[in-house]
C-alpha cells in the first residue's frame, strides 16, 4: 500500500524535543489513548509553538504507524484522523461482534 497521510498544515515549532524512555510510571498515549505501563518503550515529546509550551506521549506502535504513513510530517493527536482519510479506517476503531 503507497499512501502517505502526512499532516502538512501544522504550525512550525520554536522548539521540539523528542527522546525515547521508558516508563516508570503509567502514561496516556496521545494518539490512540492507551496506557503506556511501566517497562514499555514511548516517544516524549515537549515543543514550544507561538509562545506556548506543550507535551506528547506515543507509544511504539503509534510512532511506528506515523513514521510508516506519515513520512513527511505529522500532527501530534491526529493519527487516527489521518490514517481515516488516507485508509478509509482507523486502527483504534474496534466494531463489536454481532451475535
Amino acid at each position: 500500500m503507497d499512501c502517505d497521510c502526512s499532516c502538512t498544515d501544522y504550525l512550525r515549532n520554536d522548539v521540539y524535543r523528542s527522546d525515547m524512555r521508558t516508563a516508570r510510571k503509567p502514561h496516556k498515549c496521545c494518539e490512540c489513548q492507551d496506557t503506556i505501563g511501566p517497562g514499555q518503550r514511548y516517544e516524549d515529546v515537549a515543543a514550544l509553538t507561538e509562545g506556548g509550551w506543550w507535551t506528547a506521549k506515543t507509544c511504539e506502535p503509534c510512532k511506528y504507524m506515523r513514521n510508516h504513513y506519515c513520512p513527511d510530517g505529522f500532527c501530534h493527536g491526529g493519527l487516527a484522523e489521518t490514517l481515516m482519510e488516507c485508509l478509509g479506517f482507523s486502527p483504534y476503531q474496534v466494531e463489536a461482534d454481532d451475535e
